[in-house]
């Protein structure tokens, strides 16, 4: 796939502006948060796994989503028997409006992503989110330093839609930095995180997220891979061929990143 502007447009775009400060000043402790939820028959609680900001300045509206931990489809409470034999992966997600819940099968079936209010989902949600400030990481000197030291890395990125002039920060701990100790080479690889489509409204945001992972080893670029229907090996050359959802799809697009580590503790 040719590279792509943050709002799906083919072609090479310009690159972005390194940032010089944290794109989200208050960065989320991923150790330590979670989202609670408040039903009587059952109230989980759902580790934050990433986040994702989206900013409308055009029309005034700001929407925060808090992705969570997979889990896999369960029967609960009962004595024996606990997990569904027909079996899915379970992803939820929460915004102040909305509850989006991924549920990837083995095949493509189902709904693949359903959206509710979030005062339908568990009967409400009650974020449990620690925050820190962040120190910026500037070369590869402080990379390592911190690498080294065992601190919590966090990265953020910044996509922008120049039609609409919207704007989402991802923001993600960092599982995986590969490193190159000869040449002081990076490189970011780490994921879930969700994935917005900055050309449509706010009304449609919820239902437009896409599951991702990205990369990325310079302060103004990043690649996504992103899950989507793919056909099943030599079933993709059937008229009608078994799809399942894998991390197929590409994006490469102009961002800006940056990579915080936590100071203290």
């Amino acid at each position: 796939m040719a590279p792509q502007t943050a709002a799906g447009q083919a072609g090479t775009p310009k690159r972005a502006e390194a940032p010089k400060e944290p794109l989200i000043a208050e960065t989320i402790d991923y150790g330590r948060s979670f989202v609670n939820t408040k039903a009587k028959w059952n109230s989980p609680r759902f580790w934050v796994e990433s986040r994702l900001r989206i900013t409308d300045a055009a029309a005034k509206t700001t929407r925060e989503y808090l992705q969570c931990g997979s889990c896999k489809s369960e029967y609960t409470f009962p004595a024996r028997g606990l997990f569904h034999p027909d079996n899915y992966d379970f992803l939820p997600v929460f915004s102040q409006v909305d509850c989006v819940i991924f549920r990837r099968h083995l095949t493509e079936r189902g709904k693949y992503i359903e959206v509710k209010p979030v005062a339908q989902a568990w009967d409400g949600a009650a974020p449990a989110v620690r925050y820190f400030r962040g120190r910026m990481l500037r070369n590869v000197e402080e990379i390592s330093k911190a690498m080294t030291a065992g601190k919590q890395l966090v990265g953020q990125t910044e996509l922008h839609d120049e039609k609409s002039g919207r704007v989402a920060v991802i923001e993600a701990p960092i599982k995986t930095i590969n490193w190159q100790r000869e040449t002081g080479e990076w490189q970011v690889d780490t994921g879930p995180v969700l994935l917005p489509d900055l050309t449509v409204p706010s009304e449609q945001w919820s239902a437009k997220l896409r599951l991702a992972y990205v990369a990325f080893n310079a302060p103004d670029w990043a690649e996504f891979i992103i899950e989507e229907p793919t056909p099943l090996g030599e079933g993709a050359k059937e008229k009608e061929p078994v799809k399942t959802y894998h991390y197929k799809g590409q994006l490469a697009t102009p961002a800006r990143n940056v990579i915080l580590a936590q100071e203290g503790e």
